[in-house]
């Protein structure tokens, strides 16, 4: 994943609300996923490896977040496990071929939660993080977001 790719992310997190936070997390491990792929497919299986391991840590994030009092979040943590061990079995074996199967499942997971999430009206995690504004700085041609804390204020 790219520094950029990862500031966008960061934003989103800073941005969004709880039902936010985990679409955002299936598109970190979706990412992973595809760099993943992309290393295996060209020969660095070391980066391979580290990029599922990198998906399994937001996947035991999500696992961890779940609460099973609930018999939705009990079939989901099964689903998980699942996705965990075809993580496992393709770090383990260097090859992909495991996560063909999951990737289905994460995508219809993560468009689940982001209807949800458009229905979710609650205030963002982060609280009291003030606005961001985009513009063309520190050099030609690159885009950089700057945070301000009190947008009104002016020195």
């Amino acid at each position: 994943m790219t520094r950029d790719e990862i500031q966008a992310y960061s934003l989103r997190i800073t941005q969004g609300n709880k039902s936010n936070l985990v679409v955002v997390t299936y598109d970190i491990i979706l990412k992973y996923l595809e760099d993943a792929k992309s290393s295996y497919l060209a020969g660095n299986i070391e980066q391979f490896v580290s990029q599922i391991k990198k998906a399994n840590e937001f996947l035991a994030e999500l696992m961890g977040a779940l609460d099973l009092q609930y018999p939705v979040a009990r079939n989901l943590l099964n689903i998980y496990e699942f996705v965990q061990k075809m993580f496992l079995k393709a770090a383990f074996q260097k090859n992909p071929d495991s996560l063909e199967g999951v990737e289905p499942i994460l995508i219809d997971l993560r468009d689940a939660f982001a209807e949800v999430a458009k229905q979710d009206k609650s205030t963002a995690i982060a609280g009291n993080n003030g606005q961001v504004y985009a513009g063309l700085t520190y050099g030609k041609n690159s885009l950089n977001e700057t945070y301000e804390q009190n947008p009104g204020f002016r020195a």
